[in-house]
């Protein structure tokens, strides 16, 4: 079972970061990991784009904050220096990436994407490793591109196996709303994941609908139990 395939409220994710999260990117969260939060609601600032031809994630950077002074703020740059006059979120993943000479590993970044008010999915773990600049809509935007890192760290995994075993946000809200936010078997509401219907160790894949479900723990577990 996939540990990065939960399904979490927003409770139990503060309570597994250790803090009431609010900022999509939290930069050494609690001095801890660097966390970023998605969300799939339409219009949402921020949503990953997958690309499963290079197996990379993109996220895209902040705006501005939103105030008097700044009512629209997709329609100004995105920033590198806030409005204290210190480095922007931006600005501090960037530096994990021109930093990268002097570090001995790629920043590890811990993803999760909200599917619906209060209800979230871990993504799983992510390596940054690229941005680019790029103008949309008639202003800067910074692009970050993540790759995603094998959850059994243990076993050494192909590229192949985790393009395979990584579901697309969009696949997890529309099997969310599918299956009522309950496990398929129990119909509990509780310590529930995303299941490959069909395992992908033996072929089955991410990127169908028909092929991801819910399951509780125990169901989950039990399932597990059967295939040979």
């Amino acid at each position: 079972m996939n540990p990065h395939n939960e399904i979490l409220s927003y409770t139990e994710l503060c309570s597994l970061v250790g803090g009431s999260i609010q900022k999509g990117i939290n930069i050494r969260y609690r001095g801890k990991e660097t966390i970023l939060l998605m969300s799939q609601r339409k219009n949402a600032p921020c949503q990953d784009r997958y690309d499963p031809s290079r197996n990379i994630l993109e996220y895209v950077g902040h705006d501005v904050r939103k105030t008097l002074q700044t009512p629209r703020p997709r329609e100004l740059d995105q920033p590198l220096i806030s409005e204290k006059g210190t480095p922007s979120d931006n600005a501090k993943l960037i530096n994990f990436l021109t930093r990268s000479g002097v570090l001995s590993s790629p920043e590890r970044v811990h993803i999760f994407v909200k599917l619906q008010p209060n209800i979230w999915a871990d993504k799983g773990i992510f390596e940054l490793i690229s941005y680019r600049e790029t103008v949309a809509s008639n202003r800067r935007i910074f692009v970050f591109e993540l790759k995603p890192v094998p959850y059994d760290t243990h076993t050494v995994l192909s590229d192949d196996f985790e393009h395979t075993r990584l579901i697309p946000s969009e696949i997890k809200v529309i099997v969310w709303k599918r299956d009522k936010g309950k496990c398929v078997v129990c119909g509990s509401d509780k310590n529930l994941h995303y299941d490959h219907d069909l395992p992908f160790s033996k072929g089955g894949t991410s990127f169908l609908v028909e092929n991801i479900r819910i399951l509780c723990a125990k169901c989950n577990l039990k399932k597990g139990a059967k295939i040979e």
